[in-house]
């Protein structure tokens, strides 16, 4: 298990983050106008939540460590939130800012380790995890930034294959900044597509587990919604839509024609009021 140590210093972590030949203005990592930020800002984009959510448990040992370090029966949207929350920081706010979410995640995944019960997939039983894993901290990361693209072209509009080269090169500073080795971080798309490929077809089982904190997730009753999602039988479609097709059945999430007509007829209500 490669497990991460970020840089003492502030300014070393902020160097990660650094584009080639250019230096950070203390106002913020991105331009205003760069599509990380404009596809960020959406609001449209908070809807993809739970799809991330569902990705990431998909992987045995991130759901053992969601099941076990955290109140999901009770909150199960309370760690996405942190989450996104983070996220934005890092996205939108100053240099310190984004080095202070940086540091916040660094020390909520210290606490995060132990083994896994029962062996699934390519994991045995005992395999350990760890908040501070390289591999599983990437793979969480791929998850918000492979449904972010989702999710704005399920609701808004198609992106151009130009501004997702730049979205992923962006993407992937922000995952220096999370202390992910640059030798590993997929920068391009193409390098993008590949590792999360490579994730679907030889890392993805969902466990007992996994299902359990789905089951959280979905519930009519769950009080724990992030602000601005939507209720929980909308997030539900929106989680089932985007979601790759061989997990949906796992996770007990059936999805059909009529489903995807609805869907349809949603998102065209938020583009028609998106351009008001």
């Amino acid at each position: 298990m490669n497990e991460l140590r970020l840089p003492a210093a502030d300014e070393q972590l902020l160097a990660l983050a650094r584009p080639s030949g250019r230096s950070v203005a203390a106002d913020g990592l991105f331009d205003a106008d760069s599509p990380i930020c404009r596809w960020s800002r959406e609001n449209a984009v908070v809807m993809g939540g739970g799809c991330a959510l569902l990705l990431e448990i998909a992987h045995p040992l991130v759901a053992a460590g969601v099941a076990r370090h955290s109140e999901f029966r009770r909150d199960p949207f309370g760690r996405l939130q942190r989450t996104l929350e983070a996220m934005s920081a890092i996205v939108f706010g100053s240099t310190h800012q984004a080095v202070a979410a940086a540091r916040s995640i660094e020390r909520v995944h210290d606490a995060v380790h132990g083994t896994l019960g029962q062996a699934a997939g390519a994991f045995e039983a005992g395999a350990r995890y760890s908040g501070r894993d390289a591999d599983l901290v990437t793979w969480v990361w791929a998850t918000l930034a492979w449904t972010t693209v989702r999710i704005h072209e399920r609701l808004l509009e198609p992106v151009e294959i130009g501004e997702l080269d730049v979205f992923h090169a962006d993407q992937a500073r922000v995952a220096r900044l999370l202390g992910l080795p640059a030798d590993r971080t997929p920068a391009t798309r193409a390098d993008f597509l590949g590792y999360f490929d490579r994730m679907r077809r030889e890392r993805l089982v969902v466990t007992d587990e996994a299902r359990a904190i789905a089951e959280a997730l979905f519930s009519r009753t769950s009080s724990g919604l992030v602000a601005g999602m939507p209720g929980a039988g909308l997030a539900r479609a929106l989680a089932t839509s985007l979601l790759p097709a061989e997990l949906r059945e796992p996770f007990g999430l059936m999805w059909s024609e009529a489903d995807e007509e609805r869907l349809d007829r949603f998102a065209s209500q938020v583009r028609r009021l998106r351009r008001r």
